[in-house]
């Protein structure tokens, strides 16, 4: 993706751990993405199925678990709340 900044952060997205954000709803596909800087902030591009509603936000791992269960395979929320030091079932 890109350098981006959010809250006065700065972020290089292609640095960053990366964990895509796919969901259909039986009528439309929602993408977006999760990362994970090299710092341990957590950001997302927001899912959405219109390429011009994203955003980007910094967000709470238990939070983007929560908000984003749906959208992530086991393995990526296990792989999540390790690296977030959380215990998630």
């Amino acid at each position: 993706m890109a350098k981006i900044t959010i809250d006065g952060h700065r972020f290089d997205t292609q640095k960053a751990q990366r964990f895509d954000l796919d969901y259909w709803d039986g009528s439309n596909r929602h993408t977006g993405m999760l990362y994970r800087s090299s710092t341990g902030l957590w950001y997302v591009y927001t899912p959405s199925q219109w390429s011009n509603m994203h955003s980007w936000e910094i967000i709470d791992p238990t939070d983007a678990l929560e908000r984003y269960d749906r959208f992530l395979s086991d393995d990526d929320k296990a792989k999540i709340a390790e690296l977030a030091g959380l215990d998630w079932e």
